[in-house]
């Protein structure tokens, strides 16, 4: 399958960068009205909105919402939220015969290496070299720097805008439809997925190739 040229690919990176950058300066107007309201405090910002709907927000800004009930709402969520993140998911729901409902945790399964490469899942096409940068949230995509090589536990869409900056890809999860691999395909990202382990295997700063064709990623000295 042929990929699209370097300069279509950019094409469509900036004009996403420029409609996220419109989103930006919408939500800051936004925030600065829900202050004004008394929906959001001093220092709530972006954060905050993730809480809350667009009508809700639109509503609000518009005065039609009250804002002691949206701030209400607004604090329930943020509770329930933490809570969430305070859980730890199970790996995979197992459905019995009876309609009960099982959830756990798959055994940790080593990579094969030997100290120096290894194999996953080859979900994206060509050869990157470049420091490794590991990541755990989106929210730390601000350590990553322009053509490093992003190693990640699992993505979802929260981590895309992530990729416009990563020079590859590897992932500890995930198989040939996760997220992952899918958005790596699309943005012609070298990417690796299923290598359960990597994010402890290899550091920040060391030198890393990424072969999305044969799923391979191994040490490469200093570049």
């Amino acid at each position: 399958m042929a990929h699209p040229p370097a300069a279509a690919l950019a094409g469509a990176r900036s004009a996403l960068i420029d409609n996220l950058d419109a989103v930006r300066h919408l939500a800051d107007g936004a925030i600065a009205l829900l202050r004004q309201r008394g929906v959001l405090h001093a220092d709530e910002g972006r954060d905050a909105l993730q809480h809350l709907f667009l009508w809700e927000i639109d509503s609000a800004c518009q005065g039609s919402l009250a804002a002691a009930s949206l701030r209400a709402r607004l604090l329930d969520r943020q509770a329930r939220f933490a809570r969430w993140q305070a859980e730890t998911a199970p790996e995979y729901l197992l459905i019995q015969p009876d309609g009960q409902r099982a959830a756990g945790v798959l055994p940790a399964s080593p990579i094969p290496t030997d100290g120096q490469r290894w194999r996953g899942l080859a979900t994206g096409a060509g050869v990157a070299r470049g420091r490794v940068r590991r990541i755990r949230h989106p929210a730390e995509g601000v350590a990553l720097q322009a053509g490093e090589i992003l190693v990640a536990p699992a993505t979802d869409p929260g981590w895309t805008p992530l990729f416009l900056k990563a020079g590859g890809l590897v992932v500890e999860t995930g198989g040939y439809l996760s997220h992952a691999a899918i958005v790596a395909r699309e943005f012609a990202l070298p990417a690796v997925v299923n290598l359960p382990g990597i994010m402890d295997a290899l550091q920040d700063g060391e030198w890393v190739e990424v072969d999305g064709g044969r799923g391979v990623v191994r040490r490469v000295g200093n570049g």
